[in-house]
């Protein structure tokens, strides 16, 4: 309970400094401008390709070896992630180096704000390196079930933005990159406490270049180079996206894109939230072999993430043009349509976060990998005809997203699952429909109570998104669950 708590709490406050952040910082420096953050973090983030294959993995397997009690293998294993992962921050530093000084090629900027761009640039890339480096030493926490103290770290990395925001803008002219300096400065904290506290979470291991081994290295990597070719298609999903918006719009459409994109985001914050307090259990009931419990959790799993991001997919359709009017203190209800666009698909597709955790529990990487690359090629081509030839502008980008997610979605995951896990294709098919069911159920009560009390201020519109939350989660609950599935929910919740 502590896990699933501290995890609700982390993101309601990623979700209000996302959302502060940005409309603070546009108040000081333009909707235009905070675009190039949006850029920044996504050309940095691409280069996690390079690194995904240990740090996706790392967890699993020291905690798999842990808990089969095979603490040489789980040593063995943290030294050869880790001394690999030092390597890679080197060479992390040299492109970062060589992408900073040649930023202005790389992407659109307004000269006024290239200096800001480049020590943007720098901070964030120190950030992906540091979380690099801290991985293997935060595999105790998963190991341990202790899910609530990454969770509240990361709370202090939001307030650490939140305050060094507040503290620079006061203090100096404004700065594009205020606020990730903040981050950086939490983030080396949190290795420093991890550093601290691994031995006590993983007694059986220690820092020791004799623990190396290349032999674990290949093992990993035979898993997790799929891992890379997977986090590539994601990265043509998301951030090649808003890069390609970089070259392709304004700056000031970027930055509504940028803005509107937070909704997405949420959704998938909260997914990842609720996946993090499955994926333990998922990992002990296929390590102990208790198939007929698995079948249950995954379908429990299922339903939980995809009721409860309808209910919030459904809300923001609905009220996501009144708060972001009010939200940037602009009438922005024109773009209702790009926002229902963006999260409309939402909730089946994020089933699938459920389904990768049962793959990798598996040890099954390299098909769903190469699916991805394929609807990450998709996405880009087709964002590429939609704008070119068909000339949608903007609203290309979230219809290519959902083209290219739902083949993989609907037809994929399902055969995929099935196969693995023997629960019958009409099962996860009905889970889905469950899904689609209560997001038309909150799109439907979210228009009465709309009509009842319109959301012309902060207080009404909070209060509207209350009600319908109130009204729907239950409902979809008690008729969406069966008794076995209800049992699952409260072991998940007990046990976290």
């Amino acid at each position: 309970m502590l896990s699933l708590t501290t995890g609700i709490a982390n993101l309601a406050v990623s979700v209000i400094q996302s959302f502060w952040l940005i409309s603070y910082i546009q108040s000081y420096m333009g909707m235009a401008a905070y675009s190039y953050i949006s850029v920044v973090i996504g050309l940095v983030n691409l280069t996690q390709v390079l690194t995904v294959a240990f740090t996706a993995v790392s967890s699993r397997y020291i905690s798999v070896a842990m808990h089969e009690g095979n603490y040489e293998k789980a040593c063995s294993l943290f030294n050869s992630i880790f001394f690999t992962l030092l390597s890679a921050s080197i060479l992390f530093i040299i492109i970062g180096f060589i992408a900073d000084i040649n930023i202005e090629k790389i992407m659109n900027i307004e000269p006024e704000y290239v200096n800001q761009v480049q020590v943007l640039f720098a901070l964030i890339t120190a950030s992906l390196i540091i979380n690099i480096i801290t991985t293997p030493f935060a595999s105790g926490v998963f190991y341990r079930n202790k899910i609530y103290i990454s969770n509240l770290l990361g709370i202090v990395i939001y307030l650490a933005r939140i305050s060094s925001s507040l503290l620079l803008y006061q203090m100096y002219e404004p700065q594009l990159w205020y606020a990730y300096l903040g981050s950086l400065i939490a983030e080396v904290c949190i290795l420093v406490f991890y550093i601290c506290k691994y031995r006590s979470w993983l007694p059986s291991v220690y820092i020791s270049i004799r623990q190396y081994d290349f032999n674990v290295v290949k093992e990993i990597l035979h898993t997790g180079i799929w891992v890379s070719i997977s986090k590539c298609g994601s990265l043509m999903l998301s951030n090649i996206s808003m890069y390609l918006s970089n070259l392709l719009f304004p700056a000031i459409l970027v930055g509504l894109y940028a803005s509107a994109s937070q909704f997405p985001s949420t959704v998938f914050m909260l997914t990842s939230t609720l996946v993090t307090c499955f994926t333990p259990l998922i990992y002990m009931l296929y390590a102990k072999s208790e198939m007929e419990d698995l079948r249950v959790l995954i379908r429990s799993a299922s339903k939980t993430i995809g009721c409860v991001t309808a209910v919030l997919s459904g809300g923001i359709i609905v009220f996501g043009c009144d708060f972001l009017t009010l939200w940037l203190n602009q009438e922005l209800h024109d773009y209702a349509l790009l926002v229902t666009l963006m999260v409309v698909y939402l909730p089946v597709t994020y089933i699938c976060e459920v389904y990768n955790q049962i793959l990798i529990a598996y040890g099954e990487t390299k098909w769903p990998a190469i699916t991805l690359l394929a609807t990450g090629i998709v996405n880009v081509l087709s964002i590429l005809v939609l704008t070119n030839i068909l000339h949608l502008g903007i609203y290309a980008i979230p219809i290519s997203l959902m083209i290219a997610r739902l083949p993989r979605t609907l037809i994929y995951f399902p055969m995929h699952i099935a196969r693995l896990t023997k629960i019958r294709m009409r099962y996860l098919f009905s889970d889905m429909s469950t899904t689609l069911i209560a997001m038309a159920f909150a799109v439907l009560a979210g228009c009465i109570v709309k009509q009842i009390i319109a959301p012309i201020d902060w207080a009404l519109l909070i209060g509207d998104a209350a009600i319908v939350a109130i009204i729907t989660i239950p409902i979809i609950y008690i008729l969406g669950f069966s008794r076995e599935e209800k049992t699952m929910v409260l072991r998940i919740r007990e046990s976290n």
